[in-house]
């Protein structure tokens, strides 16, 4: 008899991708006001409103929906249309860790020190 550690939690399985790419602008149509006409692949951020503020509380609406931690870098912020933010999204909802896990990496490499 063997011992193996329990397996995760296997993630939910996620749609399609554009399904997923729905459901995000399904999100800004709900959290920024956007008529649906203006989400258009080629819209950038300045002619949607668009402040780095907005993407900020998008990807937070995205990893609670999701489960996923989504880190701001400098891939994302060299993002400028909806096509562009859609497709780096959708790319890495579908390869992040549950953001339990990555949560819980910094505190384990900090040691729990205080600083």
């Amino acid at each position: 008899m063997s011992e193996t550690a329990a397996p995760a939690s296997p993630r939910p399985a996620l749609p399609p991708d554009d399904v997923l790419r729905e459901e995000i602008i399904q999100m800004i149509m709900t959290e920024r006001n956007v008529e649906r006409e203006k989400l258009v692949p080629e819209a950038s951020f300045r002619s949607l409103g668009f402040e780095s503020l907005d993407v900020v509380m998008l990807l937070m609406g995205v990893e609670e929906k999701y489960g996923v931690y989504l880190p701001i870098d400098g891939e994302l912020s060299a993002v400028n249309t909806l096509s562009e933010l859609l497709d780096l999204l959708v790319a890495r909802i579908k390869t992040a860790e549950p953001a339990s896990a990555a949560l819980a990496e910094p505190k384990a490499a900090a040691g729990g020190a205080a600083q």
